[in-house]
């Protein structure tokens, strides 16, 4: 088999390799055994037995799915990183030649968010147009079909089991609690302008 490390006068370096499924590999033992091979690149991919770091706890690894149009993107960040994605975990997305957009971020404490990069809660989906935040469903065929379920294990009066707001200054319209139901201003059924609570 012929071996080439060849180098380009732009700076670019490549090893070639003509034997199929072969390609280069680094070593932490003179053994020749690929056991102890920590990092295999080939014609099939990257093998990786240990683990990918960066190499500072303040930096991050970027994983790309595509080159020219990169497609799904993952920045994972080192405990210590005070940059954009903090110490977290971002996931991106982009279709074709547009730029991965930042749709899921999980933080250092452990809330999640979607459509945030900065959850204030342990899940956080935000969203903007006329279009629902989320939409729960059960397409079981049989037994009870659940949809949601809240719990709390705080019997507390003041301990919001649901709660809904409206507006800009989150106006509470319905909230649940342990021992009671609150409902404002007025609720209708059938009707626009409800004149009772």
């Amino acid at each position: 088999a012929n071996n080439y490390i060849r180098f380009k006068p732009a700076g670019a370096a490549y090893i070639d390799h003509n034997t199929v499924g072969q390609g280069f590999y680094f070593r932490t033992s003179t053994s020749s055994s690929l056991d102890t091979t920590p990092l295999t690149v080939s014609n099939t991919g990257i093998g990786v037995p240990g683990i990918i770091q960066s190499g500072s706890s303040a930096g991050t690894v970027t994983i790309i799915g595509g080159s020219t149009n990169q497609g799904g993107k993952i920045v994972l960040s080192g405990g210590n990183n005070t940059g954009a994605t903090g110490s977290g975990i971002a996931f991106y997305s982009g279709a074709s030649t547009t730029t991965p957009t930042e749709r899921m971020r999980i933080l250092s404490g452990g809330n999640v968010g979607i459509g945030t990069d900065s959850p204030a809660t342990k899940f956080h989906a935000s969203t903007t147009g006329e279009v629902y935040v989320a939409t729960i469903e059960n397409l079981g065929v049989a037994g009870n079909k659940h949809g949601l379920w809240i719990k709390s294990d705080s019997t507390w009066s003041s301990s919001n089991l649901l709660r809904l707001t409206a507006g800009t200054t989150d106006t509470d319209t319905f909230i649940v609690n342990p021992d009671r139901v609150y409902i404002a201003p007025n609720v209708g059924i059938g009707l626009t302008n409800p004149q009772r609570s």
